[in-house]
């Protein structure tokens, strides 16, 4: 891309949405044409077998806005697609959400803010309550959330209490640093992300947001917490070993004196 670089880039991890698609590409058509900010949009679509990668080229034609598209030959996993997309995008500010949008697009302006106080990077929590937020989720789900939360609280003491919710907003230079890093490729991605993003010295705000549980919902919940289980075990590890050290000498971009 030449020229002045996008305000915001909005990456989204898609795998096998092309029932979805369509009526998200069009929420975040309404969206974006709306604001101030130029914006753009990176789908990386993760070895769908379905239309996914079809409908969203046929989109990028007509979207006022660019729309990258890029397609993985084989599945990898939400964290490899968030870390490719963040490789793609240009933005100052880089938004990652979910391809069903669980978390609506208008909740942008409740993190944004931060970032303005000199946050690096501002979270999403479908934990926290906050005025005019509403969390609706099923009990499997929320249990399935709970169990997870105190796996990682007690394993790594992240201080989040919703290191899982799909909505998060980064600095640029933040997302570059912490994803170039990452090495878990699957869920608990999200986990790793912001234990580096401790490590590199980046400032961290966890805020309360709206999220609407999707019935078709790519998350299964035995399966997918055995995964996160061993990931969050792995990541300790590394933690122990020092692999998530900073460089020497290396001083993050924002002021830590901003005041919350």
């Amino acid at each position: 891309m030449s020229g002045k670089p996008p305000d915001l880039s909005v990456v989204i991890p898609a795998y096998n949405e092309a029932a979805r698609l369509p009526a998200t590409l069009s929420r975040l058509r309404a969206f974006l044409v709306g604001r101030p900010e130029v914006s753009e949009v990176v789908i990386v679509a993760d070895g769908s077998t379905d239309e996914t990668v079809a409908i969203a080229a046929a989109a990028a034609r007509d979207m006022p806005f660019p729309l990258c598209v890029r397609a993985h030959p084989t599945n990898r996993g939400k964290g490899h697609c968030v870390a490719q997309g963040v490789r793609l995008a240009a933005g100052r500010r880089i938004l990652m959400t979910d391809a069903d949008l669980s978390v609506p697009l208008e909740e942008l302006d409740r993190l944004a803010p931060w970032l303005d106080r000199g946050y690096a990077v501002a979270i999403g929590s479908r934990t926290l309550r906050g005025e005019g937020t509403e969390v609706t989720r099923g009990l499997r789900r929320a249990a399935a959330g709970w169990v997870f939360t105190c796996l990682v609280s007690r394993a790594l003491r992240t201080g989040v209490q919703d290191s899982q919710c799909g909505f998060k907003l980064f600095e640029a230079e933040a997302a570059r640093e912490i994803f170039a890093r990452l090495t878990v490729e699957r869920f608990a991605f999200d986990v790793e992300a912001l234990v580096i993003a401790a490590a590199l010295g980046y400032r961290v705000i966890e805020v309360a947001v709206s999220w609407h549980e999707d019935p078709l919902s790519k998350v299964r919940l035995f399966r997918d917490a055995q995964r996160m289980a061993r990931d969050v075990f792995r990541i300790r590890r590394q933690i122990r070993a020092g692999a998530y050290a900073a460089p020497a000498g290396a001083v993050p971009p924002h002021d830590p004196s901003a005041s919350r």
